[in-house]
C-alpha cells in the first residue's frame, strides 16, 4: 500500500532532493516595469518584484524583457499567461514529490541573504512560474538577484528568470522613513508573499500563482507620527505589510 506523502514530509524529501544535487548559480537583474496602461495592472502589482521563471530560451521570457525596453504592449501577454493559469489544478504531495523526483532541474531564488521562493519546478515543457513578492520601495540589496539552480548530475536542462520591480506609490514620509534604514537591514524591504515563501517548499507554487488582475490599488499609507513612532525598521515592516495586503487583494 502506498503511504501518502504529506506536506511535512515533502518538505523532509525535497530538502534531501536538493543536497543530492549539483548547483548553477546565475545573476538576475531586477528590471522596472511600467505598464503600458498606467489605468490597468497587468504583468505586476504596484509594490511587487514579480519573477518570471521558465526554461532557457522561452520565447515569453524574450517578450517580457522586450516589455520593459518599450518595444511591445504588455497587454497580449499577459492575457495569454492568465488564460495558462487560469487553467491550473492544485497538485497532491504525492504527485508534486514525482514531479521534482523526475525533474532534471529546479531552482531557488535568492535576494542578498533572503530566499525569496525555493523548488521552482515546471512540470510541463511550456510552463512559465510566476511568483509576486512585496515591495515597500526602498533599496534593494546591492546584490543582483541569485538563480540557484539544482540539477541532476545527468541533465542538461537549464532555467531562466525574469524579475519585474514595479514601485509602490509612496508619500514623503514614507520615503524618508525607507532611507533610513540601515544597511544591514535592507532585506526588510523585500518579502516572499503568498505562494512565495521560504518556510515551506513552494514548488512553484504549483504554477498556480495569479498574475495580479486589472484592478487598482487599494493605496494605503502610514502617516508621519506612526513613522516618527516606529522608527526605521519598524516602519520597513509595517509599509511591507501594506504591499502584502495590497497584492493579496489583487490576486
Amino acid at each position: 500500500m502506498t503511504m501518502n506523502v504529506g506536506l511535512e514530509n515533502l518538505n523532509r524529501f525535497a530538502a534531501a532532493d536538493e543536497e543530492s544535487r549539483r548547483r548553477r548559480l546565475t545573476s538576475v537583474e531586477i528590471l522596472d516595469y511600467r505598464p503600458t496602461d498606467d489605468q490597468e495592472v497587468r504583468l505586476a502589482a504596484p509594490g511587487s518584484i514579480t519573477l518570471f521563471v521558465g526554461r532557457r530560451g522561452d520565447e515569453r521570457l524574450r517578450r517580457l524583457r522586450e516589455i520593459v525596453d518599450g518595444g511591445q504592449d504588455d497587454g497580449s501577454l499577459a492575457d495569454g499567461l492568465r488564460e495558462q493559469h487560469a487553467a491550473r489544478r492544485p497538485l497532491s504531495p504525492d504527485r508534486i514529490k514525482e514531479i521534482l523526483e523526475n525533474a532534471g532541474v529546479y531552482a531557488t531564488l535568492r535576494c542578498g541573504a533572503r530566499t525569496l521562493a525555493a523548488h521552482i519546478v515546471l512540470p510541463g515543457p511550456d510552463d512559465l512560474a510566476v511568483i509576486p513578492c512585496a515591495y515597500n520601495g526602498g533599496r534593494l540589496p546591492a546584490e543582483d538577484l541569485t538563480l540557484v539552480e539544482h540539477l541532476r548530475d545527468d541533465s542538461e536542462d537549464a532555467l531562466e528568470v525574469v524579475a519585474l520591480k514595479a514601485d509602490p506609490v509612496l508619500t514623503a514620509a514614507e520615503a524618508a522613513a525607507l532611507e533610513l534604514v540601515g544597511d544591514d537591514q535592507i532585506e526588510l524591504n523585500i518579502a516572499p508573499n503568498a505562494g512565495c515563501s521560504e518556510s515551506m517548499t513552494a514548488y512553484a507554487i504549483l504554477i498556480l500563482i495569479a498574475l495580479a488582475l486589472s484592478v487598482p490599488e487599494p493605496i494605503e499609507h502610514l502617516d508621519e507620527t506612526a513613522l516618527d513612532a516606529f522608527g526605521p525598521e519598524r516602519s520597513a515592516r509595517e509599509l511591507m505589510s501594506l504591499r502584502q495586503r495590497a497584492i493579496r487583494l489583487q490576486r
